[in-house]
């Protein structure tokens, strides 16, 4: 695996000195999707990563990438692997909150992203999650839409336990998410129980960054 450069670099010019490194990530996270899940695997792509790279990169206090940051949870590295990342990667995934070199960190986390958008969990009426919220997202834009989802997915938006009643609003979500709606006023609606303070707000600036950023890079 390629070396990544991080040093003295802020979220977007990391995503821009790396691309082609974090694009040969990408297709290796890819086969191996395809080997679990089958040719239909959904991949993870740049849009998902700009817009996570974004809400959850660690970073210094001068705003520069960080690959020894400690996470609120206790995950150190520049991506939050969660707690039960051997659950989502197998037996070779490294601990979550000790430091591993950048490049483990950023190919575990990447794995883990596709896993989110491919393997089911749970069944919800005739939904199969998280994978079918990846596989309905609806023509046009699915890049964009599947990006704001599994950043969603990753904030705990369909988690039970982060609403006070413990019920996830699965089809408020779902149109929500189909008519792209602004994120703040669609959690607004609900009783998530961040929903009424500036943390969505704020995560909804980020993912609109990253997109404009990356749309930016591409040109």
């Amino acid at each position: 695996m390629a070396d990544l450069v991080h040093r003295d670099l802020d979220k977007f010019a990391f995503l821009q000195r790396n691309d082609a490194e974090i694009e040969a990530i990408l297709d290796r996270v890819a086969g191996l999707l395809i080997e679990r899940y089958g040719a239909e695997a959904v991949p993870v792509t740049r849009e998902d990563v700009w817009v996570i790279t974004n809400c959850e990169a660690g970073i210094t206090a001068s705003g520069k990438v960080n690959p020894r940051f400690v996470h609120s949870e206790g995950e150190v590295g520049l991506y939050p692997l969660p707690s039960n990342i051997a659950f989502w990667n197998g037996k070779d995934a490294p601990p979550f909150n000790q430091q591993t070199p950048i490049e483990t960190n950023v190919f575990h986390y990447y794995l883990y992203l596709g896993h989110l958008k491919n393997r089911s969990v749970k069944t919800v009426g005739a939904l199969r999650l998280y994978r079918d919220l990846f596989r309905n997202s609806g023509a046009g834009k699915a890049e964009v839409r599947n990006a704001k989802i599994l950043a969603g997915v990753v904030h705990g938006y369909f988690f039970s336990g982060t609403y006070r009643d413990r019920k996830v609003p699965l089809q408020h979500l779902l149109t929500g998410y189909a008519n792209d709606t602004g994120l703040a006023d669609m959690m607004r609606a609900t009783t998530f129980k961040h929903g009424q303070t500036n943390i969505v707000a704020n995560r909804e600036r980020n993912i609109n960054a990253a997109l404009e950023a990356l749309q930016a890079f591409q040109g």
